[in-house]
């Protein structure tokens, strides 16, 4: 669909408009996705492993995604730590490596 179909229509619908798949995208399917010398990239490690700082270590062409994870909100904090997740929590962020514990209800 996104190599076939929607470039087709897109091409149909408006002939001077480039169609680009989806992101992270480096310009054609073989070609890694995350590549900062092509196309766009997303930024995650930050989110996940690194200081604020890594982040100027990039000189992608555009990054369409990045993160850094913020603090709990007051409530949160003052309702103290977290119970034990018995599961995965369904607010944790998908891309991080190592998400936040759960949110208590407010």
């Amino acid at each position: 669909m996104y190599y076939d179909l929607l470039p087709r229509v897109v091409a149909e619908l408006d002939p001077t408009r480039p169609y680009w798949p989806g992101s992270p995208y480096s310009g054609a399917p073989d070609l890694p996705p995350n590549d900062p010398a092509r196309g766009t990239i997303h930024i995650w490690d930050v989110w996940n492993r690194e200081d604020y700082s890594r982040y100027a270590a990039y000189r992608p062409r555009f990054v369409a995604e990045f993160g850094f994870q913020g603090p709990r909100s007051a409530a949160d904090e003052e309702a103290g730590p977290p119970p034990p997740a018995a599961g995965p929590p369904a607010n944790r962020e998908p891309q991080a490596v190592d998400p936040p514990p759960p949110r208590h209800a407010t």
